[in-house]
């Protein structure tokens, strides 16, 4: 059973229990999943982020895509199972990206990438956002209005965060400060990135290639 089955068996039994109408049980089922699919995608990238050595790093690029991707919207794999299965392998490949590039660009050239690459998220994220789902379009203005208004909250507070946090390596001289700061600002980039016409081709292509990997697998057995 998946998580969805779950979620909607779990939805129907506390509906029944509690007396709900369908469409109850439906917004019910619907907050299940979501919870489910955060819990078990928090778990993933622990388990895998520990067996990696790389367990923060993982955590801070994957809550930062999405705590963004909650007001900004962006692009989106077919399934649950393969969304689960990217944002893993994107969390994971960000941490180590990340020590790569702290290792190999000097603090001058760091500062300077992170200062583009805010100005380029603030940018896209007022011209781009909210990015809805084909299947569920905002049509609402206002609604419109509030999600890139959050969006960009977001993404100050992702600024803020970096530069305290580069403050605070600058005085202390703790290594994983400077990992912890290009991980908040991976994870923000990616997401940003998925608001683009070329982010949704790029993550289109991932899609596919992960059904591609499926088919081959099942046709294997």
């Amino acid at each position: 059973m998946n998580s969805e089955d779950l979620s909607n068996a779990l939805a129907h039994q506390l509906g029944e229990a509690l007396h709900y109408t369908e469409e109850q049980i439906a917004v019910m089922a619907y907050g299940l999943f979501a919870l489910l699919q955060t819990l078990l995608s928090i778990s993933v990238v622990i388990v895998m982020g520990l067996l990696l050595g790389m367990m923060s790093e993982a955590l801070i690029i994957s809550f930062s895509i999405a705590l963004l991707r909650k007001s900004s919207g962006g692009a989106h794999a077919t399934s649950a199972t393969r969304c689960l299965i990217l944002g893993t392998i994107i969390s994971l490949f960000g941490a180590w990206f990340s020590h790569f590039i702290g290792s190999f660009f000097t603090l001058p050239t760091l500062y300077s990438l992170g200062i583009l690459a805010f100005i380029w998220s603030f940018c896209t994220i007022y011209q781009k956002a909210p990015v809805a789902s084909p299947n569920k379009p905002i049509k609402s203005v206002s609604k419109q209005q509030k999600l890139k208004y959050n969006s960009l909250l977001v993404a100050f507070f992702y600024l803020i965060g970096v530069t305290l946090l580069l403050l605070t390596y600058t005085v202390q001289s703790i290594s994983s400060l400077l990992i912890y700061s290009i991980c908040l600002t991976l994870g923000m980039s990616w997401q940003v990135f998925t608001l683009t016409r070329l982010g949704h081709k790029f993550a289109h292509w991932l899609d596919q290639f992960l059904i591609h990997i499926s088919n081959t697998i099942i046709k294997g057995k």
